[in-house]
């Protein structure tokens, strides 16, 4: 591209280093491969955000059984200590 870019400057075509930048990303962002990478990252990522959502909901459901456990044995322990032998 650099050559390609100084050749059209002995044409008299003006290209700057942002032209330069502008013509490499435009191609790149065209080409097959980089659609090709694109789709692979975006079903990646698809993935990874749907197995952290599982696991979050996962969390979320052991985390409340834990405290109704919790909760349970605080309502058991209170009867216990707070009853009187007789």
């Amino acid at each position: 591209e650099m050559e390609k870019c100084t050749s059209d400057q002995n044409q008299g075509e003006e290209c700057g280093y942002d032209t330069v930048v502008q013509q490499v990303t435009k191609r790149t962002q065209e080409s097959k491969e980089y659609k090709e990478m694109m789709h692979y990252l975006k079903n990646i990522m698809i993935a990874v955000v749907e197995s952290m959502i599982n696991k979050f909901e996962e969390d979320e459901t052991r985390n409340q059984e834990r405290q109704k456990k919790i909760q349970k044995e605080k309502s058991r322990s209170y009867c216990t200590d707070n009853c009187s032998d007789s």
